[in-house]
């Protein structure tokens, strides 16, 4: 696993240069533990690397933890509003309907 610092640098690499990473959580993870396996045993074994052993790998805590790479991701799109994606915006829209129809349901 990586620091903190390491691992905000590695997410914010990632949300610039793969835009798809900004909406989804599940992709970024998996750049993410891609760039942390190939730096720790080099392309050729990632490239061989089963299920299993990925699995294994994340059950002994070699790979960032998913919660933290998305409370990172989150921090960093607060920061930078340029790397948030498009379901941020479109929530943001949204935003006035929900909360007049969460009033109207309180009366």
């Amino acid at each position: 696993m990586i620091t903190n610092k390491a691992l905000k640098q590695r997410i914010e690499a990632i949300l610039i240069s793969l835009p798809h990473c900004r909406d989804d959580d599940q992709r970024l993870m998996a750049n993410v533990w891609a760039q942390e396996i190939i730096a720790r045993i080099g392309q050729t074994g990632y490239n061989n690397m089963k299920g299993d052993e990925l699995l294994g790998e994340f059950a002994k805590h070699k790979l960032s933890n998913p919660e933290s790479i998305r409370r990172m991701r989150q921090k960093i799109q607060e920061l930078h509003p340029v790397l948030r994606g498009d379901n941020y915006k479109e929530r943001q829209r949204h935003q006035k309907t929900v909360k007049q129809e969460v009033r109207n349901f309180n009366n």
